[in-house]
C-alpha cells in the first residue's frame, strides 16, 4: 500500500463526545451543499448516522486491512 497508513476506522470508544447530533447534522448539511439529496426523515437520518460510525469507528474491536 502507498502512502501513510490508514486513520480510520478509529478504535471504538463507546461515548465518544465528538460525535453528537450537530456532528450527525452537519455532515448531512456538507452532503446536501454539494448537491446529495437530503435527509428528510427519520429512516434516512437513522441510516446516515449508522453509515458514519461504521466508517469512523472499528465496532467490532478489529482492524480491518485494505
Amino acid at each position: 500500500m502507498f502512502g501513510p497508513p490508514r486513520a480510520y476506522p478509529l478504535d471504538h470508544v463507546p461515548g465518544d463526545d465528538r460525535f453528537t447530533e450537530q456532528f450527525v447534522k452537519s455532515m448531512g448539511a456538507l452532503l446536501v451543499a454539494h448537491g446529495y439529496p437530503p435527509l428528510d426523515n427519520l429512516t434516512d437520518w437513522g441510516d446516515f448516522e449508522l453509515a458514519l460510525v461504521e466508517f469512523l469507528f472499528d465496532t467490532h474491536n478489529e482492524r480491518r486491512t485494505a
